[in-house]
C-alpha cells in the first residue's frame, strides 16, 4: 500500500507469477541461518592459499570479508562453529 499525495491510500495488485515464487523460495528467510555457505572447492581454495597468498586476496577472490574468510579457517582447521 502507498499513500498518494492527497494523502489517500492507494491498493496495489501484488499477484506474484510462479517464476518469481520459484526464486524467492531459493533465498533464504530472514530467521534462517544467515552465515555465508562454503563450497568444497573453496574451502581447498582457502586452507592451500593461507600464508602463501594475502587474505584480502584470497576474500575477494572467493567473494566474502577477510573476517568471513578467518571464520571458515577456523571451523576448518579446530573444528569451531
Amino acid at each position: 500500500m502507498a499513500t498518494g499525495r492527497q494523502g489517500k491510500t492507494i491498493r496495489v495488485d501484488q499477484d506474484v507469477s510462479a517464476d518469481i515464487e520459484a526464486m524467492l523460495a531459493e533465498i533464504p528467510d530472514l530467521h534462517t541461518d544467515k552465515r555465508r555457505k562454503f563450497t568444497e572447492k573453496e574451502d581447498r581454495l582457502l586452507l592451500a592459499g593461507w600464508g602463501k597468498k594475502s587474505q584480502i586476496s584470497l576474500a575477494r577472490y572467493i567473494g566474502c570479508s577477510v573476517e568471513t574468510l578467518k571464520r571458515r579457517r577456523g571451523e576448518l582447521l579446530e573444528g569451531r562453529a
